[in-house]
């Protein structure tokens, strides 16, 4: 019995072991990866023999759960590029024995060159699962001279097994084709001028074009997800791009064509060139199983060379002006009397650069004062359509009949070669002498109307219906007799003294702005600050200050460099030279951006700057 006992115990035990071990062995089993070869990277070079300088590929397929990017050991006679021009991914979930495992399978093809002849050997390092492996070496053989036609790369299974689909509504051919070709044509990028021998300042239009095949298991995506930034242009005057897009077939397959147009025009005259329109980009292509796959492609248009030649020699009344125009005049009247203002308003429309029309000078007018003009821009950026008016103001200084002759203003047409001159509409204008001689305010401000007082009507003044004797109230004292007899000659002296002042006044232009700039300057400033813009106004109350002060003609008409180029010679303190340059230029940047508001803080900031310097300017300027 007790022998029995013992065996069953035996045999019990033996039993357990078993069964302990058959779990631990499935246990191993299940962890243990479905690759368990050696190293999980194979590589495979195709073909193996070139010739040097000839190009090979090299496929890495990787599998495990965790991978990252291959990286290739060096080798000296042969260079590989890092960037896979394929890649591809799967996933397999695989459940052993109650466990689920996810296996990933990395794919990527590599571009190479063979530099020197000889046998090299090409390995790739990488980490799976948190532990690093080599593949095995392979070896690439490279003959002195190019090696005899063999036959293409095969595909790799993922290219082998996929095919694009058709789409029912496309009338190209329904035979299979590979995908690798259209991948390489899914993206063709163009640049083209309108013209590559043009004259300094002439505006032309530089076209940048990107056609993106439209199928739906194909998409193209940038780095940043936008359209790439256009070639450096920084030689060139850049105006607003006009955008399009059409549909267009190509080989068959539809393509979506994005289209920018670009107006550009050269800053000197030579030889320049556009750099290339590049794109980095990668083609998303979506199986027939949904599983995405990555091919890296960059693609760049050809540079571009443009020849700029100089202008030939300028008539007297041109003032840089290039491209084609059309001129007209207005005036706001013609008869008036001598200090009413009146306004001449020049308008200039056609193609152009912008900035290069400038306003023609105003000449032959002795009867008269005129300042500005007033600049206002329409279609800025739109240079095949702009719109710019100069608007002068005229005040006449004396009586008669006078004239304003018609104003010549040439440009350079560059599609004839030669310089045109348009002519404006001459007015006759008659000058009446000023019925209660007010005083001539220089700029046109309008003059201070008085007002009377009716001293018949009865109830200002009290009615006096006794008659009685007249008298000092108290003595008069030998103060007030002396008082009698000094004052009366002096009021004469002053009234005098005024009237001479007056007078030189009118007969002095310069004096008369010079001694009304401050006060003009502020009224110009509020004028158009409440109907345009505050860096508007602070431009042109500025400049009228400036030009007011030291007898300049045509202060709106100055640029910021101008301006402080006359203000060096008459100004010692550079420092205040330097903060007017800074706001004239602040206003010009905002005008010239067609910003048509600015933030509170903006004006605000613009507005005390303006003051101020005006203030720290009648200091300076005497």
């Amino acid at each position: 019995m007790i022998e029995k006992m013992f065996k069953s115990i035996v045999e019990n035990k033996f039993i357990d072991n078993v069964i302990l071990l058959s779990i631990l062995f499935f246990m191993v089993l299940s962890f243990y990866p479905s690759y368990s070869a050696d190293s999980p990277i194979s590589v495979s070079v195709e073909p193996v023999e070139v010739g040097v300088g000839e190009m090979f590929e090299v496929l890495v397929v990787i599998n495990g759960s965790n991978i990252e990017e291959p990286k290739f050991i060096p080798v000296e006679g042969v260079r590989i590029d890092p960037n896979p021009t394929y890649s591809g991914m799967s996933t397999q979930v695989q459940i052993m024995f109650g466990k689920t495992q996810i296996v990933t399978t990395k794919e990527r093809r590599f571009r190479g060159t063979a530099d020197k002849e000889g046998e090299w050997t090409i390995q790739v390092k990488a980490k799976v699962d948190g532990k690093e492996y080599t593949s095995d070496p392979v070896v690439l053989k490279v003959s002195k001279s190019a090696t005899p036609k063999v036959q293409p790369p095969t595909l790799s299974p993922f290219q082998q097994r996929k095919q694009l689909p058709r789409r029912s509504s496309q009338s190209y051919s329904t035979q299979p084709r590979s995908v690798s070709p259209v991948i390489d044509n899914s993206l063709i990028v163009e640049s083209e001028v309108s013209k590559k021998l043009i004259y300094q300042g002439e505006i032309i239009y530089l076209t940048l074009r990107a056609k993106i095949i439209d199928l739906s298991d194909i998409s193209i995506r940038t780095p940043t997800g936008n359209i790439p930034d256009p070639p450096d242009l920084s030689n060139f005057f850049v105006g607003k791009a006009e955008h399009s897009t059409r549909t267009e077939t190509i080989n068959n397959y539809p393509y979506k064509v994005m289209e920018h147009k670009i107006p550009i025009c050269p800053k000197g005259v030579g030889t320049f060139k556009i750099s290339p329109w590049v794109w980095d980009a990668s083609v998303v292509y979506y199986g027939n199983w949904g599983w995405p796959e990555s091919y890296s492609i960059r693609k760049e248009t050809e540079p571009i060379s443009i020849e700029v030649r100089p202008l030939p020699s300028s008539p007297p009344n041109y003032y840089g002006a290039v491209g084609k125009f059309n001129i007209t005049a207005n005036i706001s009247g013609t008869d008036v009397e001598v200090g009413t203002p009146l306004y001449l308003t020049l308008t200039i429309t056609g193609e152009g650069y912008p900035e290069f029309v400038k306003p023609p000078e105003i000449k032959g007018l002795d009867w008269a004062y005129v300042s500005g003009p007033e600049v206002q821009s329409v279609n800025s950026d739109s240079w095949n359509a702009i719109e710019k008016s100069f608007k002068y103001t005229i005040s006449p200084m004396k009586s008669g009949d006078f004239k304003i002759d018609s104003i010549e203003y040439a440009y350079f047409n560059p599609q004839l070669g030669q310089y045109a001159t348009l002519k404006t509409t001459p007015f006759n204008i008659r000058v009446k002498q000023s019925s209660d001689n007010a005083v001539i305010t220089a700029g046109g401000a309008p003059r201070l109307e008085t007002q009377t007082l009716d001293v018949s009507k009865p109830e200002l003044l009290p009615l006096v219906t006794e008659s009685t004797r007249l008298k000092p109230s108290k003595k008069t004292g030998i103060t007030s007799k002396v008082m009698l007899i000094i004052v009366p000659p002096l009021i004469s002296s002053l009234m005098f003294l005024g009237g001479i002042r007056r007078q030189s006044l009118l007969n002095n232009p310069a004096l008369l702005r010079k001694r009304n700039a401050y006060r003009n300057a502020l009224k110009k400033y509020e004028e158009l600050r409440k109907t345009t813009s505050t860096p508007l106004a602070v431009e042109n109350g500025l400049k009228q200050y400036i030009g007011d002060m030291l007898g300049l003609e045509n202060p709106l008409g100055m640029t910021s460099d101008e301006i402080s180029d006359i203000l060096f010679r008459c100004v010692q303190n550079v420092e205040i030279i330097e903060r007017v340059r800074k706001i004239l230029k602040t206003c010009e940047r905002l005008r010239y951006a067609g910003e048509k508001e600015t933030s509170l803080n903006e004006d605000k900031g613009l507005e005390d700057a303006f003051r101020e310097v005006i203030e720290t300017l009648r200091k300076s300027i005497k």
